[in-house]
């Protein structure tokens, strides 16, 4: 199934309403994401940063399934003239990708982070990772913040594959909190 990212200038809750029912009143268990809602950042960097502090257009990027791109386009631009919206880019999505790193204090949260690691559909890449258990058994019985800890894990990388695989895999490393995670980028399709 190919995924297609919309990027909408203006009216960004009506258009996602929109978007939102036109999916429903279909009946067909499409889904559409709003890349906002799943810290996705948008391809229109400069643009959506001018227009969060006030300057420029409004913009919304969305992710559909292309079973509803064309309806879904056609939808969209009856309603641009009345209601000021734009829509500026649609191209098909190749994947996800997002880098993270991790300090982990607790072993069992370590091993988690290790587990959700290797176990990883085998469809996702790891560029760049590393990572390095430290146990100190001298510092056992140590608290969090004390200069030296019993248990430690370190490490970093870059993770690429296709969008609802990524997607699981963001979600499950954004349950243990020593794990810091970018925003996931989309790879648009050549």
């Amino acid at each position: 199934m190919k995924l297609y990212e919309i990027v909408v200038s203006g009216q960004e809750d009506f258009v996602h309403g929109l978007l939102r029912g036109f999916a429903l009143g279909r009946e067909k268990n499409e889904k559409v994401y709003r890349c906002s809602e799943y810290n996705i950042a948008s391809n229109h960097h400069k643009a959506s940063i001018a227009s969060k502090i006030g300057l420029g257009k409004k913009y919304s990027n969305y992710v559909i399934e292309e079973s509803m791109l064309q309806a879904a386009t056609e939808v969209l631009k009856s309603f641009e003239e009345d209601l000021e919206f734009t829509i500026e880019k649609v191209h098909e999505i190749a994947g996800l990708t997002f880098g993270f790193s991790m300090q982990i204090y607790s072993e069992k949260f370590g091993e988690q982070a290790l587990d959700i690691i290797q176990e990883r559909d085998e469809s996702i890449e790891l560029s760049d990772y590393e990572s390095e258990e430290i146990i100190n058994e001298g510092a056992e019985g140590t608290e969090m913040y004390a200069p030296e800890h019993d248990y430690v894990l370190k490490g970093s990388g870059t993770a690429a594959g296709p969008f609802g695989k990524i997607l699981s895999f963001y979600y499950r490393l954004q349950q243990i909190e020593q794990v810091d995670l970018e925003m996931m980028q989309i790879q648009v399709a050549e």
